[in-house]
């Protein structure tokens, strides 16, 4: 926790990628394409809602807080309808 995060364009980061990849494929049972995304906890929110849903899809936001309010502004910035 106390130390610089890494350099995402050069050096140890970059330099461990290659061995990465195949470990994944093989988490996933995949020999397609895998995707590393680099972003905080909104970025994995945006990737989630992705790969799971298409613009146009419906879906239930259920919540009085601002997680799930911004849950559902990301859901419609996407296509998604919000409910």
């Amino acid at each position: 926790m106390h130390r610089n995060n890494p350099n995402i364009y050069e050096g140890e980061l970059v330099d461990i990628v290659s061995g990465i990849i195949p470990d994944l494929k093989r988490l996933a049972k995949t020999d397609s394409d895998v995707a590393i995304y680099i972003s905080n906890g909104h970025g994995a929110w945006e990737a989630a809602l992705t790969n799971v849903m298409s613009k146009g899809d419906k879906i239930l936001v259920l919540g009085t807080g601002l997680f799930a309010q911004r849950w559902g502004k990301l859901g419609e910035s996407l296509g998604l309808i919000i409910d």
